[in-house]
């Protein structure tokens, strides 16, 4: 397996969740499609699974065909991160996650809540972000329920399919030392 390096880590110059893809792939060794595809889908069929199998071609240079033919993918992902973010900054998440908290009947698993992966490295799997005055944190550590408030400004969100944050950009405010 490879090391994520900071450019694949950060996703620069990546607009779209297949660039994320096929930077992981090559970059880090996450060559596994059903990293990016839900089962759970309506319009994914156990066929597509199989044939999916992998995120780039057999010479490892570019996406699979079928792979960047997919039009629902089943996680949002956030692009131009550092690591001199908390550990608590939001990385990737189950399709569907919306601004308020909730998780929309479109996403990837039918609005039964979603996973959502940590800077820190931790997966935590959520029915509502709400609870308790937001189960999510802004950087200077108040709660929040809206997880474009857990990320700065300069974040871009990616994702393909319904309900995904695609085109969306970190809310936080910036915190100044």
């Amino acid at each position: 397996m490879h090391m994520i390096t900071r450019s694949s880590f950060r996703g620069k110059g990546v607009t779209e969740i297949h660039d994320v893809a096929r930077e992981l792939a090559m970059e880090a060794g996450l060559n596994v499609a059903t990293a990016w595809i839900s089962g759970l889908e309506p319009s994914t069929t156990e066929q597509e699974i199989e044939r999916d199998s992998t995120v780039l071609d057999e010479r490892r240079e570019s996406l699979r065909p079928e792979f960047a033919a997919r039009d629902v993918i089943a996680v949002d992902y956030a692009t131009h991160l550092n690591m001199s973010l908390p550990s608590t900054t939001p990385i990737a998440w189950t399709r569907g996650l919306r601004e308020d908290g909730t998780w929309d009947k479109q996403g990837s698993l039918g609005g039964a809540g979603g996973y959502i992966v940590f800077m820190g490295g931790n997966v935590t799997y959520y029915e509502n972000l709400n609870a308790g005055g937001g189960q999510l944190r802004r950087a200077d550590g108040t709660r929040t329920a809206n997880i474009l408030e857990a990320l700065p400004p300069e974040v871009r969100v990616v994702g393909a399919g319904p309900g995904t944050l695609h085109g969306t950009q970190g809310k936080a405010p910036e915190i100044t030392p």
